[in-house]
C-alpha cells in the first residue's frame, strides 16, 4: 500500500459523487487527497509557528528564542504535565526571546511547546 503525498494546497471545490460514480479508489483517492491537502493549508494558515523545549526538574523557567516568530500571532503554552500551568511570560525584545514562569514543584523534566497561531482566524 502507498501513502498519498499531501500538499498544503486549499480548494473548496469537488466534484460530487453519482450513482454513475465508478467505485474504484482512483474515484476515492482524488476526493480524499483534496481533503488530506485542504487539512494540511489549514493547519498551516492557523498554526504558524511551534517550538519545544524541556523545562528541567526543580526550575521555574524556560525561554523561547522568538527571533523567526510572526509578530501578529497568538502565542499559547502547553506543558507534559496537565496539573502544571504557567504562572506568567516575560518578553525580551533586545534579544527576542519569550521567558514562562511555571511554580518550581514538578520532581521531573517536563515538556513545554510554545504554539504561535494566525491572530485573523
Amino acid at each position: 500500500m502507498t501513502n498519498l503525498t499531501v500538499t498544503p494546497e486549499y480548494n473548496d471545490t469537488m466534484e460530487a459523487m453519482t450513482t454513475q460514480t465508478p467505485a474504484h479508489c482512483d474515484q476515492w483517492n482524488v476526493r480524499h487527497q483534496q481533503l488530506l491537502n485542504n487539512d494540511a493549508a489549514l493547519r498551516n494558515a492557523i498554526c504558524r509557528c511551534t517550538k519545544t523545549a524541556t523545562l528541567p526538574a526543580g526550575q521555574s523557567t524556560v525561554t523561547f528564542d522568538i527571533s523567526d516568530m510572526p509578530e501578529d500571532g497568538v502565542v499559547t503554552f502547553v506543558s507534559s504535565s496537565p496539573s502544571l500551568s504557567y504562572t506568567g511570560v516575560n518578553e525580551d525584545t533586545a534579544n527576542k526571546q519569550l521567558t514562562v514562569s511555571f511554580a518550581p514543584t514538578q520532581t521531573a523534566d517536563v515538556v513545554v511547546k510554545m504554539v504561535v497561531k494566525d491572530a485573523t482566524i
